[in-house]
């Protein structure tokens, strides 16, 4: 929700004020808006970690350690840290996305379908650590382990699509594809939790029977599926929705950048009502409808995108980028003892305006990296023979100068792994953490999963026993400005900055972030329950969170962010953005 508050906002008010004083078209830089949500990270969960504090403060005032129940602490006091991660998701994905798709060659560049695809994601996700702790049976620690594991696959795949996209299907066949592979794992994840012998048995009292091999087979098949089906749309739609529009054109600029703020608008649009409204019919009206909306949903996705194929712009597939990152990296290190000619015009490249890449303008030679300059030095036999056909022998400057691009833009992605990582407890420790807490607004229960959305609420507090929601609303507006400026300038970055034929390439390392900061995630609970559980000790994360210490968690992430901000700073101020010929 706050998300879809904070792109119109930023979109159409913010960017033309700050435009007014910097003067720049997009308002703040990519790398300025990537670098104010590690900031507010830190800020976000300072507060989560204040409000927990107050969460075992009560519990001790009112001697409820020993007891797994929820304390009248009001689950509302959560609403500002995701409107602040809202606010900070938007500045840092859009960004980066255009970023790394602008700097990366042409070949590798829609919203129609966007909106059902991501209600039908975070359908499954955002409530997925209730489904593992109140139907599964799993613990405090392994279920969102479980859904981090899962929820980083799921960000890892685009790097297939990205692969078949840019290589060899195109973006158009590979998103069409990877649709049906998406709809095959709803369908088995529906079926697990609707059909008797799929589903695990309910609890008896407080005795909670494991799910057979089986039902755990069949369960996790349907969701590493999926995962796999979103690798071929995370990657190839906001690339191939980006590339409908014409460089050349003044206006066409404009609209392109506009169109990250709105596709990150579209995911919102489509997340808010899952949040809410599916969250509500998964935990009221069971599982297997709660499950097969979003199954239905993908099924519209797919008639959304089909609909629109006589308007859409096709680009044909420019090769496998891998491949000619490969071919420098072999060929650099067979010519080792070449000397390097200090005259960069002497290095291999093509001698007309074409460029060697198809479907890619040339790139003009840098500095960095030096040593990767030996794949385009040529030798005396290639000099006297006049062939240079071989790509593992002699490259030209422009694809020395893909690698360089990636290998430079590295630590700026990767400096968002702690963001990422404390981004995933939106939708594991926050659901757990709102859990234990009073989800009662009248005879209203609130589920915690939906606090995501956060509607403005006026609501009537009862005095008794339910404390200061200001201190909790600030850590969640928090949080929604901090996915503002995180996702917006992440998503532009790695847009603007990748090659011409490595734009899917380029905006598939947007999810990769979140894979690593997911399977980060994983570690650090993995890591903290092993060293606070030795020698029989509850341990910060304990089954019963009354009597553990998720403020402590809370804290190491914030100190992580901190630590992040510090890196990405000298990272940024080092970085030199890509240049065309």
């Amino acid at each position: 929700m706050s998300v879809v508050l904070w792109v119109p906002l930023y979109d159409r008010i913010i960017v033309s004020i700050i435009r007014t004083f910097t003067g720049k078209e997009r308002g703040l830089s990519m790398l300025q808006r990537m670098g104010i949500r590690l900031f507010i990270s830190v800020l976000c969960m300072l507060s989560a970690a204040v409000v927990e504090i107050m969460h075992l403060q009560l519990t001790k005032e009112l001697d409820l350690g020993y007891k797994h129940v929820a304390v009248p602490l009001s689950v509302l006091q959560q609403i500002p840290q995701y409107f602040f991660l809202g606010a900070a998701v938007v500045f840092t994905f859009v960004g980066q996305l255009e970023f790394l798709y602008d700097q990366s060659p042409d070949t590798m560049k829609t919203l129609g379908n966007e909106c059902c695809e991501r209600l039908a994601f975070f359908g499954i996700a955002t409530n997925l650590v209730t489904y593992l702790t109140t139907k599964v049976h799993e613990g405090n620690v392994s279920a969102p382990r479980n859904v981090s594991i899962w929820l980083g696959t799921s960000y890892l795949t685009p790097l297939i699509g990205a692969a078949l996209g840019d290589g060899y299907w195109g973006r158009y066949w590979t998103i069409a594809v990877f649709s049906v592979v998406y709809f095959i794992g709803m369908c088995t994840l529906t079926l697990s939790a609707s059909l008797p012998a799929l589903k695990p048995a309910e609890c008896l009292g407080s005795v909670c029977p494991s799910a057979t091999p089986a039902q755990y087979a069949v369960f996790y098949f349907g969701l590493y599926v999926i995962a796999l089906g979103i690798g071929g749309i995370k990657s190839c739609v906001p690339s191939f929705g980006a590339g409908q529009f014409d460089d050349t054109d003044p206006k066409g600029r404009v609209k392109k950048g506009s169109f990250f703020n709105w596709y990150y608008f579209s995911i919102n649009l489509g997340a808010i009502v899952s949040s809410s409204i599916v969250v509500w019919i998964q935990d009221n009206a069971g599982w297997g409808l709660g499950f097969g909306i979003p199954t239905l949903l993908i099924v519209l996705s797919m008639a959304s995108f089909f609909i629109g194929t006589p308007l859409y712009r096709f680009q044909k597939p420019g090769g496998s980028p891998v491949t000619r990152m490969c071919q420098v990296l072999c060929t650099s290190v067979r010519k080792w003892n070449f000397v390097i000619p200090e005259d960069s015009s002497l290095l291999y490249e093509m001698s007309d305006k074409r460029s060697a890449i198809k479907g890619s303008h040339k790139l003009l030679h840098s500095d960095d990296l030096r040593c990767l300059d030996r794949a385009a030095t040529v030798s005396d036999y290639e000099s006297k023979s006049g062939d240079y056909s071989n790509p593992w022998r002699l490259c030209p400057v422009t694809q020395v100068e893909e690698l360089k691009i990636f290998i430079c833009m590295f630590p700026m992605w990767a400096t968002g792994a702690v963001f990422s990582a404390v981004y995933t407890q939106m939708s594991t420790l926050f659901v757990e953490q709102g859990t234990v807490m009073n989800t009662n607004i009248g005879s209203f229960e609130i589920p915690p999963a939906s606090l995501a959305t956060f509607d403005v609420l006026s609501v009537g507090l009862q005095e008794t026993l339910i404390l200061l929601m200001n201190l909790l609303l600030y850590h969640s507006v928090y949080f929604g400005k901090r996915l503002l400026f995180a996702f917006v300038g992440l998503l532009e970055f790695f847009y603007d900055q990748s090659p011409d034929t490595m734009k899917t390439l380029g905006t598939a390392l947007s999810p990769l972030y979140f894979a690593l900061g997911n399977y980060l995630s994983s570690f650090i609970l993995t890591m903290v329950t092993y060293f606070t559980t030795h020698g029989g000790k509850l341990g910060w994360i304990p089954d019963n969170l009354n009597k553990g210490h998720l403020d402590y968690f809370f804290l190491l992430l914030a100190g992580l962010s901190f630590l992040s901000m510090l890196v990405y700073i000298v990272a940024a101020k080092r970085y030199k953005q890509t240049k065309t010929s």
